[in-house]
């Protein structure tokens, strides 16, 4: 085989992991990333056999920036070392590079749709697998032997299930979801599918709103709103008595469920204990903060840092040391102020990005419809991060950074002509 040929060959088989990355974001972790491993090494042999990738992108900067500190954070934290795998859990930035260059790479208008009917395909598939568990709790992959069986008792729901899809997590499923979520509802709203697409992308989407009713993450519920809620007042207005309409009816439809509407009542309630005990973690995470205020614990070294800050009041709370339970906490008390700045950095840039191509007139619909409906997964998120570590989830931060990339690489109206 000649250079050119093989350089070729390896640009191929990175936009075919492209697809296959798609395909395992909403059911499978080893997925994710096998095959983000199999579209990194293509790329290396490609830079290797002389490609390159001339224009940079507008989150590459925050991206690299918030990498480097997770580094740094490492390499100058006082605080004990973690494992191998929790310390280099920042690796699923390595998402947005290889899928950004792999759409680019393709063609955005080529790639970015086909990718997008994968991954909603199976995400809705996903989430009706979750409306059968609400009753059954049946395990598909423990049914075919691939796992041990995993049941998630739905809460405050006595003899019912959560939905918790192809994971082990009804958390999970739940932050997963509200991305395909958003992206369905924006698909239909910009009118960006037709005829028989559109009907089977409605279909996709009402089962997504299902699954994510059944799965009784009250965060997430409250995220999807918001999310859908700023997609609103970014969309035109057209766009708006679609998501209106679709808001209206998802929200009838979860309150017809005694299941759900006890579960939701808990949010306003202050007998719930979940306030109280989040509250008090977050105390600790403040702690763990001023125990390194500079360069923080180090990425993955929270739980040991938080250790004996949870020794010191175990008759209040006697679970073992958990995470902050926020996102933004995490990343202050393990990178210090330097990785929360670039983490923000990273998250303003990705929803101006989205904002502005939601907005933009150039490029396709489904261009656009991808930015609307990632401004409203980013939102849903960002409310979901409040209460949750997202970037500790190794199967949500994959999702998140897929979608950054899908939403930096459609801010290039020709992204053929920036590659060689």
């Amino acid at each position: 085989m000649t250079r050119d040929r093989v350089r070729a060959l390896a640009l191929d088989v990175a936009v075919g992991a492209l697809a296959a990355h798609a395909l395992f974001l909403p059911m499978s972790i080893a997925g994710m990333q096998v095959s983000l491993a199999a579209c990194g090494a293509a790329f290396a042999v490609a830079v290797a056999l002389g490609w390159r990738d001339a224009e940079r992108l507008t989150l590459d900067r925050p991206a690299l920036l918030f990498a480097l500190a997770c580094v740094a954070s490492l390499a100058l934290s006082t605080a004990p070392l973690a494992g191998v795998r929790e310390a280099t859990s920042f690796r699923a930035l390595a998402g947005y590079l290889l899928v950004s260059r792999a759409l680019r790479l393709a063609g955005v208008s080529r790639a970015l749709p086909r990718a997008l009917a994968l991954y909603l395909g199976v995400a809705a598939a996903a989430a009706l697998l979750g409306v059968a568990q609400f009753r059954t709790g049946f395990d598909l992959l423990a049914a075919f032997g691939l796992r041990a069986p995993v049941q998630s008792l739905a809460p405050d729901v006595p003899g019912r299930f959560s939905a918790i899809g192809f994971f082990d997590s009804r958390l999970t499923l739940a932050h997963v979801l509200v991305v395909p979520l958003c992206l369905g509802a924006a698909l239909l709203a910009g009118r960006a599918v037709r005829g028989r697409a559109a009907a089977w992308t409605a279909l996709a989407t009402a089962l997504l709103a299902a699954g994510e009713a059944l799965t009784f993450a009250r965060t997430a519920w409250l995220g999807a709103l918001a999310g859908l809620a700023a997609m609103a007042l970014v969309a035109g207005r057209g766009a708006r008595v679609v998501l209106a309409l679709g808001l209206a009816g998802a929200v009838a439809l979860a309150a017809a469920s005694p299941a759900v509407r006890a579960r939701a009542a808990g949010i306003l309630s202050s007998d719930d204990s979940s306030h109280a005990t989040r509250r008090y973690i977050w105390s600790r995470a403040v702690e763990v903060v001023a125990d390194h205020p500079l360069f923080g614990a180090g990425v993955g070294g929270y739980p040991a840092a938080a250790a004996p800050h949870f020794a010191e009041v175990r008759e209040v709370y006697s679970a073992e040391p958990t995470w902050a339970h926020d996102t933004w906490l995490t990343v202050l008390a393990e990178t210090g102020p330097v990785g929360l700045c670039a983490y923000l950095w990273l998250w303003g840039a990705f929803l101006a990005a989205a904002v502005r191509g939601a907005r933009r007139l150039e490029g396709g619909p489904v261009e656009r419809a991808v930015a609307l409906g990632a401004l409203g997964a980013g939102v849903a998120l960002v409310v979901v991060s409040l209460a949750h570590d997202l970037l500790v989830n190794a199967k949500i931060a994959y999702n998140l950074f897929a979608l950054m990339g899908a939403v930096a690489a459609s801010e290039r109206a020709s992204p053929e002509r920036s590659v060689s």
